[in-house]
């Protein structure tokens, strides 16, 4: 229950940050206000007073609060559904329409620490062969101090290249002594870092140089607004934006929003926004969760184990332990189950390496062929259920997902990149109940590791960071 006091300063955050804070967070938020109460030596309705002020003092404040309010979780090439969109749809039909121009113009509105328009920098290197005769602006702005400092430092460890190709990692970062890496000079040199507030700041406007974006990308930022003030953020984006210009958001975060110069367009890959010319009509409609899957490829059916539905070429032996799962005896299935036969196994590594190869080119149909053919080979295999689970994020089919990953932790119970991955899918889908349940699993089993010990399908993150990253 949200006592009146916390309901007073929950509103001025709404009101100021628009941010919203929801109840799961509530204790979190008031134990940063008192710590802030305490080192300013006020009473609450003075702290309060001062929140609601416009005063030198207050948005000093507010510089040291607003990190408290949000994780600022980032890494590069974040969600390869959207990167392919970008790589291959957005970015190279901009280049194509400024190929006489050659100026481009991109805002990272809610960029973290950096991450994602380093990321843009690096794709538009790859893209733009004579970087020297064009004109890019990349503009990256964040209501966080501290996060924008340390976008400007460009320094990252390990964790942030979770997703990122070695080859790309070693051409456009240098390994520092402390064994963290820096993004290269030339990159860091393109993008220009600035403190902002899409609630309070007016844009578009000359004086910021917010204006006449070709792109502006605004990821996993909404998801901490009330539905309101994304309305009106977007209508401002709209504005921002130049004729035919394109705005990409997280997954889900306009689900239900129409607006009339943002027209939706479908991509295999996910949604994204292109704005209308004044005389142009807008069709569209605003996308729901369905229409979200249905312009993916066909969903993939959780696999459903019925002894007269099995492959002939399933091992006897596996067919057997099938049946007993459909008798709902897994458990004793997996203790009691040997391996299977030397060349069924070897086929299986064959198969499991050739979707996770499929899956990484983007060749979703064929990565699929093979983890379906994986499967019939060894259906007891905790890791191809958690790639498929992945295989199906990237492709934002979270129900399928679900199935998938939750099949990895009935096969082994203490698989922690499941949880892991289950909390993020239920936090995406506004479930905070199973979000918070995954989240918790998770951090019990981390916390009964060794504290250096490391996650490898987490991109060897030890388990303290991780637990400090939950725990944020």
């Amino acid at each position: 229950m949200v006592n009146h006091q916390s309901k007073q300063l929950i509103d001025i955050i709404l009101i100021k940050t628009g941010l919203n804070i929801k109840e799961i967070d509530i204790a979190k938020v008031e134990k940063a206000v008192d710590l802030r109460i305490k080192a300013l030596k006020l009473s609450s309705s003075g702290y309060e007073n001062l929140l609601s002020s416009s005063s030198i003092e207050a948005q000093a404040e507010w510089k040291k609060l607003i990190p408290y309010l949000t994780t600022g979780e980032s890494f590069f090439f974040r969600d390869k559904g959207q990167i392919s969109i970008l790589e291959k749809k957005i970015l190279p039909d901009l280049i194509e329409k400024k190929r006489i121009q050659k100026e481009l113009r991109i805002w990272s509105a809610g960029c973290s620490t950096g991450e994602e328009p380093y990321t843009l920098a690096i794709i538009l290197d790859e893209l733009i062969p004579h970087w020297g005769d064009w004109k890019v602006h990349i503009l990256a702005t964040d209501m966080t101090q501290t996060s924008i400092n340390k976008a400007k430092e460009g320094l990252y460890s390990d964790w942030s290249f979770r997703d990122v190709d070695t080859d790309i990692k070693n051409r456009y970062f240098e390994k520092k002594r402390n064994g963290n890496w820096q993004t290269i000079d030339r990159i860091r040199n393109r993008v220009t870092f600035k403190l902002g507030n899409l609630i309070l700041d007016n844009f578009p406007t000359l004086t910021s140089n917010i204006h006449s974006m070709d792109l502006i990308i605004c990821r996993n930022v909404f998801i901490y607004h009330k539905r309101e003030s994304v309305f009106d953020v977007v209508q401002k984006f709209s504005k921002t934006l130049v004729d035919s210009g394109y705005l990409l958001v997280g997954h889900s975060e306009l689900y239900g929003h129409h607006f009339d110069r943002l027209k939706t367009v479908s991509h295999k890959e996910g949604i994204f926004y292109q704005k209308l010319a004044h005389n142009e009509k807008n069709n569209s409609k605003a996308p729901n969760k369905i229409d979200w899957l249905d312009t993916r490829q066909p969903k993939a059916k959780l696999p459903i184990f019925k002894a007269n539905n099995l492959d002939k070429r399933t091992p006897k032996k596996t067919r057997a332990e099938i049946t007993k799962f459909k008798k709902e005896e897994f458990k004793k299935t997996v203790i009691e189950k040997t391996k299977l036969d030397k060349k069924t196994d070897q086929n299986f590594e064959e198969v499991f390496l050739k979707a996770q190869s499929c899956a990484n080119k983007g060749d979703y149909a064929q990565a699929l062929l093979n983890f379906k053919k994986a499967e019939e080979l060894n259906p007891f295999s905790v890791k191809l259920f958690y790639f498929w689970g992945h295989l199906e994020m990237d492709q934002e089919k979270l129900e399928d997902a679900k199935g998938h990953l939750k099949k990895a932790i009935y096969l082994d119970a203490s698989f922690i990149p499941a949880y892991f991955d289950l909390a993020n899918i239920y936090e995406i889908d506004n479930d905070e109940a199973k979000a918070s349940k995954m989240k918790q699993t998770t951090l019990k089993l981390l916390k009964n590791m060794e504290q250096d010990a490391t996650i490898e399908l987490l991109k060897n993150a030890k388990a303290s960071e991780l637990i400090q990253y939950l725990e944020s």
